[in-house]
């Protein structure tokens, strides 16, 4: 079992429903050594697309997020890379993990973000400044009309809705988007 084991086995097991659902992968962490390092450098992000789109079976990701802000790579290139990509079709939407206020209105100002999230209160690496900017960054979405979801198993609960595969989905991978302004 490999880093992008999930991936692929997503990939194989939804390819006959495709047409039904909705993916939701991430990018921005690398294998480096056998460490896990960020890149969200133009090229990066372009060579982790084609990565998941060979992994997953498709053509196309609806919901890309960025795995965790790079601080090398200021945020409005990362913006600029997937607004390229949206324009090539390869991605639908994109989102934020863990991002600031000003940090989504940077990226938002050169490409709309869909979707952000933010780690619930309660989960171990869950810091409190994480907690604390959770009400700012919430005030933030509803300002620009974005959606917004906490990280939770959705296996069963999609796999029923779409009356396909129960308990198959990784909730890493598969995530329903309720709105995408």
């Amino acid at each position: 079992m490999g880093p992008f084991t999930n991936e692929e086995l997503v990939g194989e097991a939804l390819k006959p429903y495709r047409d039904r659902i909705v993916i939701a992968t991430k990018f921005g962490i690398k294998l480096q050594d056998s460490k896990q390092v960020q890149n969200s450098h133009p090229s990066g992000i372009r060579e982790s697309l084609e990565g998941s789109l060979k992994r997953l079976k498709t053509d196309m990701i609806d919901l890309y997020y960025q795995h965790r802000l790079d601080t090398q790579v200021p945020i409005e290139d990362v913006a600029g890379t997937i607004k390229d990509l949206i324009g090539e079709g390869k991605i639908k939407h994109w989102g934020l993990l863990e991002a600031g206020v000003q940090t989504v209105r940077r990226a938002h100002a050169v490409q709309p973000v869909t979707a952000d999230q933010i780690e619930p209160p309660g989960r171990k690496h869950c810091s409190s400044r994480y907690r604390t900017d959770a009400g700012r960054v919430e005030e933030h979405r509803r300002g620009i009309g974005k959606n917004s979801s906490v990280r939770r198993s959705l296996s069963r609960r999609v796999g029923k809705a779409h009356g396909i595969i129960d308990g198959i989905a990784n909730h890493r991978i598969l995530t329903p988007i309720r709105r995408c302004g």
